[in-house]
């Protein structure tokens, strides 16, 4: 299963290739365009770059890609570039998974605090992890 996680909202646009559940290749776009912190806008991000070179990395097409993780500020990029299987989570939410799924714990309690709100509905809740 390769599954593509992209993220982003006006800055540090990345993303990461998990093939089997194993990150194969993860990069920000800063890293190619040499741009530290390069904005972009969540309605035209820069996320391209790092799409394609996570794809051209591990030989891999669209096609072969089993499911797309996006936060909800780059849910339109997603929608524009056809990517398949797109499931949208919140920013927030995007940020907990990241911290539980890269801890080699089965259960946390997360609490995330940003410089960035979200709508309640998107924010306060209870949510079940699995690994």
């Amino acid at each position: 299963m390769h599954i593509l996680g992209i993220r982003g909202s006006d800055h540090d646009f990345a993303a990461a290739l998990l093939c089997d559940g194993v990150i194969r290749f993860a990069i920000e776009d800063e890293r190619i365009s040499r741009v530290k912190r390069g904005k972009g806008k969540w309605y035209n991000p820069p996320t391209v770059a790092s799409i394609e070179y996570c794809l051209r990395a591990s030989g891999l097409s669209l096609n072969d890609i089993s499911a797309v993780y996006a936060n909800t500020h780059l849910e339109r990029l997603a929608l524009e570039r056809h990517l398949p299987n797109l499931t949208s989570i919140s920013h927030h939410m995007a940020h907990a998974a990241y911290a539980f799924f890269s801890s080699s714990f089965e259960n946390a309690d997360i609490v995330v605090i940003d410089g960035a709100g979200s709508r309640i509905s998107e924010s306060v809740r209870e949510v079940q992890l699995e690994t």
